[in-house]
């Protein structure tokens, strides 16, 4: 998988009580906490197709791709039923 890095800059994501990751953007380094925060995942490095990260998983050691499951649209709910 290739990995991402902004010089000066930091991935940081919430993370849900289930491990997922939301809200993920890049921020400057400097503004970025230095303690490791319980409910966030800072980076320096990521996956390039991390986006906002809510198709990773962070158990607080490793950080899984999983696809979030996508909410059902009208025309899905139609062919289904």
């Amino acid at each position: 998988m290739r990995k991402m890095q902004r010089k000066g800059w930091r991935f940081c994501a919430k993370v849900c009580s289930d491990g997922r990751l939301y809200a993920g953007c890049w921020a400057i380094d400097e503004i970025v906490p230095k303690e490791r925060l319980e409910q966030y995942y800072i980076a320096a490095e990521v996956p390039d197709n991390i986006g906002d990260g809510h198709n990773y998983i962070w158990d607080g050691e490793n950080l899984t791709y999983s696809p979030a499951e996508r909410p059902a649209t009208n025309e899905e709910e139609a062919v289904t039923e």
